[in-house]
């Protein structure tokens, strides 16, 4: 979608030497043709990529982000299945949910709302990806309402 190369990225960075905080932020993240958009790829496999995420680089790494950028996104894997994204989230000031509409199943949206209010991470909200309500009223607004309340 950016037309970056994922060669070097967060897991590379994570197992990088070099105080966090002495690296150029031009050598975190990678300009995109979306000015005053910056991206830190994924990066090459990893085995460890669960003491990696819980490591203490880590914990660096999103405050110095968050003193040069306005915001910061992660995009972690599903949150039930994977622990990424509630792992990453510890570092974070707040969680906003993606749920894909038509596929995601409103029982599994509320599992993954519950696990991470039990795991203390303040959830914003709920984004439902691709929705197309003239197709489905499956996510309307009253449903939604009393779905997670």
């Amino acid at each position: 979608m950016f037309d970056q190369v994922n060669s070097w990225g967060l897991s590379d960075m994570l197992r990088e030497k070099n105080a966090v905080e002495e690296l150029p932020l031009e050598a975190l993240v990678k300009k995109t043709t979306v000015p005053r958009l910056y991206l830190l790829p994924g990066g090459t496999s990893t085995d460890n990529i669960f003491g990696l995420l819980c490591s203490g680089r880590m914990a660096r790494l999103l405050p110095r982000f968050r003193e040069a950028f306005d915001y910061v996104l992660i995009d972690a894997p599903p949150c039930l299945e994977f622990a990424d994204a509630r792992i990453m989230a510890r570092h974070g000031e707040t969680m906003l949910l993606v749920v894909r509409a038509d596929y995601t199943d409103r029982k599994t949206a509320q599992a993954a709302v519950q696990r991470l209010l039990l795991d203390r991470i303040p959830v914003m909200g709920v984004v439902f990806n691709c929705w197309d309500p003239s197709k489905s009223d499956t996510y309307g607004y009253v449903r939604h309402r009393q779905g997670f309340e």
